[in-house]
């Protein structure tokens, strides 16, 4: 008697489109994931030592990579040394970049610049520390494997714009007026860009979640306007004594915004020119660092 052997090949789409396919589903567990953890609440400080939702993008992650025979590797997220000290360097030039929009913010506005001598580092450290796991999901949702499959169908250029997209939707902009939610969707997509520049730079994920930890431990706390305990530098206007004023022009106002993201900008071209002055060291000598 003949005995025939089953094949263990991918059925349906999985065979005929497979990183399609492997999108759709990655998408649908992500949106799930989500929604999950939308639905968990733990009591007080649990929500930020168990972070439900970065853990379950985790695991969607490490289930689609391995269903191609990998690991969180792909996105840089292991213990590697040379993956692991880009989370501190992105924390810092996030607070560059944040101390650079707003200083030229602060300049343009005319405010008044006050450095707080005392500055409360015990209630600076909580926030801090519950930012990190914040900005890590975040990076996980919208810059993780659907972020990268979405570049092998298409291109970097097409998964900028739909996943840029949905990180302004992620903010809450629908609630907004109409030019306040246009200046803001545009300072989103910006950092956007920087955080997908940073992950794509350098192989790991752990560079975007540093940088975009940074600037909202920044922008949050370090650097505000008016007085904070946990303010490193405050801003407060000037006195304004003439109430005519009928309010800035476009010129002004488009000024206003690129100062608001200068740090943003300059730290995306900086890190894109570094990526390709390692990748012309590399052609040229045929190694890597």
């Amino acid at each position: 008697m003949q005995t025939s052997t089953v094949s263990k090949k991918p059925l349906g789409p999985f065979k005929s489109h497979p990183n399609g396919s492997r999108l759709v589903l990655g998408a649908l567990l992500m949106l799930a994931a989500l929604l999950v953890s939308s639905l968990i609440r733990l009591p007080g400080i649990l929500n930020y030592i168990i972070p439900v939702g970065l853990i379950l993008f985790i695991m969607v992650n490490w289930l689609m990579y391995r269903s191609e025979n990998k690991d969180l590797g792909a996105l840089g997220f292991d213990l590697k040394g040379r993956n692991l000290w880009f989370l501190p360097l992105g924390l810092l030039l996030g607070l560059i970049a944040e101390s650079f929009n707003f200083l030229a913010r602060s300049i343009l506005k005319g405010d008044m610049l006050h450095l707080n001598a005392s500055i409360d580092i015990l209630a600076l450290a909580e926030p801090i520390l519950i930012l990190l796991p914040m900005a890590a999901a975040q990076q996980f949702l919208i810059r993780s494997y659907c972020f990268k499959k979405t570049i092998e169908i298409s291109s970097v250029t097409v998964a900028n714009i739909i996943f840029g997209l949905i990180f302004i939707a992620m903010h809450n902009v629908f609630n907004m007026g109409l030019f306040e939610a246009l200046f803001y969707s545009i300072a989103l997509f910006i950092s956007h860009l920087l955080f997908s520049t940073a992950l794509l730079s350098s192989g790991t994920i752990y560079f975007a979640i540093g940088i975009h930890w940074g600037c909202n431990v920044g922008n949050d706390h370090l650097l505000v306007s008016g007085p904070s305990d946990t303010a490193l530098v405050y801003a407060t206007e000037q006195l304004v004594q003439n109430g005519q004023d009928p309010g800035p022009g476009l010129p002004v106002l488009l000024l206003f915004l690129i100062a608001s993201n200068i740090g943003y900008v300059l730290f995306g071209v900086l890190i894109w020119k570094w990526k390709r002055i390692r990748s012309w060291n590399t052609d040229k000598t045929g190694q890597t660092d």
